[in-house]
């Protein structure tokens, strides 16, 4: 299972959320879902040679996050909002969608892996077919 898999598996814990919470209709959940996806394809996996496993595993835990870490989401929640106005989210709607979306990623993240290096490399290995075996 990779990343966007593992949001895939959490898709109507978010779809509820995000219902609950902004009161988006069915199709603007479904280009939130998607938004999401590709935000962690830019920032986590399409990326993933440029971050160092100390980043990502920081961000992935219930330590305080570094500076690198912090900088790393804010490039999640950029590239997320970027995604959304493209979907034709106006800017409000789409920031309020990125304050509810991120915590909820970053939670499901962190839980999976929990600062283990090898569950990172399961969750971002099968993304990036292989190009983390020197990196872990």
């Amino acid at each position: 299972m990779d990343l966007t898999s593992l949001l895939d598996s959490h898709k109507n814990d978010l779809a509820k959320l995000i219902k609950d919470k902004l009161g988006l209709k069915a199709q603007d959940v479904n280009k939130t879902v998607d938004s999401t996806k590709e935000a962690i394809g830019n920032t986590f996996v399409d990326k993933v040679q440029d971050l160092s496993m100390d980043t990502l595993l920081n961000l992935f835990s219930k330590e305080k996050n570094t500076k690198s870490s912090e900088s790393l989401l804010k490039g999640f929640a950029d590239n997320l909002l970027t995604n959304l106005l493209s979907k034709g989210f106006d800017k409000k709607t789409a920031t309020k969608i990125k304050l509810v979306v991120i915590p909820f990623v970053t939670d499901l993240f962190s839980k999976n892996i929990n600062g283990k290096g090898s569950a990172l490399k399961e969750l971002l290995g099968k993304s990036v077919g292989g190009l983390l075996d020197d990196f872990f």
